[in-house]
């Protein structure tokens, strides 16, 4: 089973009934902390008008919690599906000092087939 699929084991920060935002058992920031992520509450990835919808609640909910978290610019999100390339999941990664975001790979953040 996908490790998504169980849910948030970390401090829930936001749920609704297509998704939650949640800090990630997985994924440590440069200081070794947990960074926050969002998840689809079902087994989906962007295929449609509705899973595009999703994503993009999904993406607000985070940015509204990353920014009373880590305050405005010192997050970056980050859409990358590292290790569940099958579940829909984006996280906000801490910059590591105030100088500036960190560094992800670029142009496109979003995994084929995710981009809204």
């Amino acid at each position: 089973m996908c490790d998504l699929c169980n849910g948030p084991e970390l401090k829930v920060e936001k749920a609704t009934g297509t998704h939650w935002v949640s800090y990630c058992r997985q994924c440590r920031d440069s200081q070794g902390r947990p960074v926050l992520m969002a998840a689809s509450s079902d087994h989906i990835m962007m295929r449609d008008e509705e899973t595009r919808a999703i994503y993009a609640a999904m993406e607000k909910d985070l940015e509204e919690v990353a920014m009373r978290i880590y305050g405005p610019g010192n997050y970056q999100l980050d859409h990358q599906q590292r290790q569940v390339k099958d579940h829909m999941h984006l996280h906000a990664r801490p910059t590591p000092d105030k100088k500036g975001p960190i560094s992800l790979k670029q142009p496109s953040l979003a995994p084929a087939g995710l981009t809204p």
